[in-house]
């Protein structure tokens, strides 16, 4: 199926876990501190072992996560399983190191 076949589905009430990939410091939290202001659950944050350029919205289904792209610049979706219980992951890339000052 094409992407556009897909419904959107709703990131509210999904549990989702923010990673910084931007080689920055406290990006993640900041991340989540913006998704938790608009009522999205941030369940988990940590470092993301490798530095990447754009961020990547991991969901565990394809339609989900659109909702979310406009937190961040150039952001992909890539549908991937995901730890038991988290169902987006959010890898915040360098394009996004200024997310907290935006």
């Amino acid at each position: 199926a094409k992407q556009s076949d897909v419904p959107d589905i709703s990131s509210n009430g999904l549990n989702i876990k923010v990673l910084n990939g931007s080689g920055g410091t406290n990006i993640a939290a900041a991340a989540k501190n913006i998704l938790a202001e608009d009522g999205f659950n941030v369940v988990k944050i940590a470092d993301n072992p490798d530095v990447i350029e754009n961020t990547v919205i991991y969901v565990t289904k394809e339609g989900m996560g659109r909702d979310l792209l406009v937190y961040f610049t150039n952001a992909s979706i890539e549908v991937k399983e995901l730890d038991a219980g988290i169902d987006i992951a959010v890898v915040v890339g360098k394009s996004d190191v200024d997310i907290g000052t935006r």
